[in-house]
């Protein structure tokens, strides 16, 4: 096999086994280098980037179920001042595809996540043809519903 081609598919390789929030710039063997952004947050070593519950009801297109996953917010959205304050961020797959949070803030704590950061987040997951939503991240009023969360640099928001 030819040499570049070569470097090319090893490249390839060595991109889908990074983190999604990792950059390889420059992939020859004199010039790789991983570029993380400014504000990137490493997992614990105890924490691994879950998405297979979240995937799986993308998959499935499923609604109203618990999920919980570990995943980098890939943008920052605008907030939803009607009627109860949410904030809402897009968490990336690394499927490519992305996954909406709606975290209620006039429930819970806001979260000081910018794009790049890690996040843990347990809520309710509703499928939508965008890639669905996760809501219902703060502590619950009700038995009848289950409480959520969001965990970000060694503190929970609920």
């Amino acid at each position: 096999m030819h040499s570049r081609v070569w470097l090319k598919l090893l490249c390839q390789a060595a991109i889908l086994t990074l983190p999604c929030s990792l950059v390889i710039t420059g992939c020859s063997p004199s010039t790789s280098t991983i570029e993380r952004p400014a504000n990137y947050t490493k997992l614990a070593p105890s924490e691994d980037t879950n998405e297979s519950e979240v995937a799986a009801a993308q998959s499935n297109r499923a609604s109203h179920v618990q999920v919980t996953c570990t995943l980098p917010v890939k943008r920052m959205l605008r907030p939803d001042d009607k009627g109860e304050k949410h904030e809402k961020f897009l968490l990336q797959l690394s499927n490519g595809s992305t996954i909406l949070v709606a975290h209620n803030v006039s429930r819970a704590p806001s979260v000081p996540v910018e794009a790049g950061d890690i996040v843990t987040v347990h809520g309710e997951y509703i499928w939508n043809n965008k890639g669905g939503v996760i809501h219902w991240t703060h502590a619950s009023d009700t038995p009848r519903h289950e409480g959520g969360y969001i965990d970000f640099k060694g503190q929970r928001y609920q």
